[in-house]
């Protein structure tokens, strides 16, 4: 039986004859030692690997588990047994079982969802004290809070430190308080109640770009206040955020027109790929090209901390600087051959941070050309962005994950809910989630939490994505030939 009250920090756990006292969030949970049925589980990842790095360069560790992290937002309880006996005993097949003096610590990480669509992914972390205990050992079950029926949950992890997984869909929205119960064959039990907080359903609005077949890509929020895209048919696009367009041709024929964003000078930047320029578009629509050295093929670009344009020269395997007025004043050779780096971001710690496509790396460079690669294995990344936690997200469009980076280059990994899914672009969305693209055959936008809890939206055609400067994300839909608002209802 398990009995729950509010809490400020602390939990009592007793090891033998002993007591202490664990600093922890959360509620307090007073325990009696029991058991619960184990379940095939709901796949919730894989276990954590670590990896090395070559000589010299900063450490990096790749955990591929969910909401392995520590968890964020989480309310946390530890497990009390009710025994004292802090020894094992052994079954008829020699194997070893918890026994009752074992102590589980569990942590709820709180999560969103949406109403009417499946939410799976970590909801839960544990910490058992006796650290040679398997994930087959424990069990899991769920109390989704909405007065469906109890789920088994998936164990994964080692050495004392697992996680949770879980899918649940919700009939309706509102807030919801989980209950997480965590344990053993007669050994004690861990519970911890945490929120789910679940959204209406989004909606959205479409809006047709003039010019027919446009083949809209990348999208950018622009300093006035709309929406700036490029078009496969050499144009840039704008549109307000009540849907009225204006288009402009770029000068150079055949252009290729990649990333796009906001400058630091008021105005808008993209990347021509196969004509070799960066072009600079005001407001008004007035448009200057800067030709770079020919072969470098520009393809992502953004804002460094020193308040320059920083780009990735995707066939030629560099990363260039440029200041405002047009100039390049560098370039830096990526260690990598054939890299195939493309998207770039500015990161938190005043680093530059870009994916290398076909390297399976992500490079880290400071403004004066120091740089760092990190592997990735499997991962051929797609995009990257600075997001919610001070962290890095970035896609592996080839691993099917989303993954979490922090500045000192320690990787969580998130599976998507289904495989060949191949995430490819991403953004921070009004609700505090990542919202991504991927190109699978029957939704193409997905959200994940910071904790790793995943929602797709069935939206068949979506490009790129971006957060306007009206709280509402927009994507650019090439099947439709439109530019689409996506309202999140708190």
């Amino acid at each position: 039986m398990v009995k729950a009250r509010p809490r400020q920090t602390n939990a009592w756990v007793v090891v033998g004859s002993a007591a202490y006292v664990l600093a922890l969030g959360g509620c307090e949970a007073l325990l009696d030692a029991g058991s619960l049925k184990e379940q095939g589980p709901v796949d919730g990842g894989g276990q954590a690997s670590t990896t090395e790095d070559a000589p010299g360069s900063q450490d990096s560790r790749t955990e591929d588990a969910p909401g392995s992290d520590g968890g964020r937002d989480a309310g946390t309880t530890g497990g009390e047994s009710g025994a004292t006996d802090s020894g094992r005993d052994e079954d008829a097949a020699g194997e070893s079982s918890l026994n009752s003096a074992a102590q589980l610590v569990v942590t709820g990480l709180a999560f969103t969802a949406t109403e009417a669509l499946p939410v799976s992914g970590p909801i839960g972390l544990v910490t058992d004290v006796i650290a040679s205990d398997s994930a087959t050992a424990l069990s899991a079950t769920i109390d989704w809070g909405d007065e469906g029926p109890t789920s088994y949950g998936s164990v994964s992890g080692s050495a004392g430190s697992f996680s949770i997984a879980g899918s649940h869909t919700y009939a309706s929205s509102g807030s919801f308080t989980v209950t997480l119960t965590v344990g053993a064959p007669d050994a004690a039990q861990g519970v911890t109640t945490f929120a789910a907080t679940v959204q209406p359903p989004v909606t959205t609005t479409g809006y047709t770009i003039p010019t027919a077949e446009s083949g809209p890509g990348f999208i950018a929020a622009g300093p006035d206040g709309a929406l700036w895209f490029v078009e496969s048919a050499n144009k840039i696009g704008r549109v307000t955020t009540s849907g009225s367009f204006s288009e402009f041709m770029i000068p150079t024929a055949n252009a290729s027109a990649q990333t796009i964003i906001a400058g630091p000078d008021g105005n808008l930047w993209f990347c021509e790929s196969s004509t070799d320029k960066i072009g600079q578009i005001t407001t008004q629509g007035t448009i200057t090209e800067f030709n770079l050295a020919a072969g470098s093929g520009p393809g992502g670009i953004t804002v460094g901390p020193d308040h320059n344009l920083w780009f990735t020269e995707t066939n030629a395997n560099k990363i260039g600087g440029m200041t405002p007025t047009g100039t390049v004043f560098d370039e830096f050779a990526i260690t990598t051959p054939g890299s195939q780096s493309f998207s770039i971001t500015s990161g938190p710690d005043g680093n530059l941070w870009f994916v290398e496509y076909f390297g399976n790396n992500v490079g880290r460079m400071s403004i004066s050309g120091a740089l760092q690669e990190f592997p990735i294995a499997g991962s051929t990344p797609g995009a990257i962005i600075a997001g919610p936690g001070g962290d890095l997200w970035l896609t592996e469009n080839g691993g099917d994950r989303v993954d979490r980076m922090t500045t000192g280059a320690v990787v969580t990994r998130f599976a998507v809910p289904a495989p060949d899914d191949d995430p490819l672009r991403l953004t921070t969305g009004p609700d505090g989630n990542v919202w991504f693209t991927f190109q699978s055959t029957s939704s193409q936008l997905g959200r994940v939490t910071p904790t790793g809890a995943f929602t797709e939206f069935p939206i068949a055609s979506v490009g790129d994505i971006v957060q306007g400067a009206d709280g509402n994300l927009w994507f650019t839909d090439p099947a439709d030939n439109q530019i689409v608002r996506l309202v999140i209802t708190p």
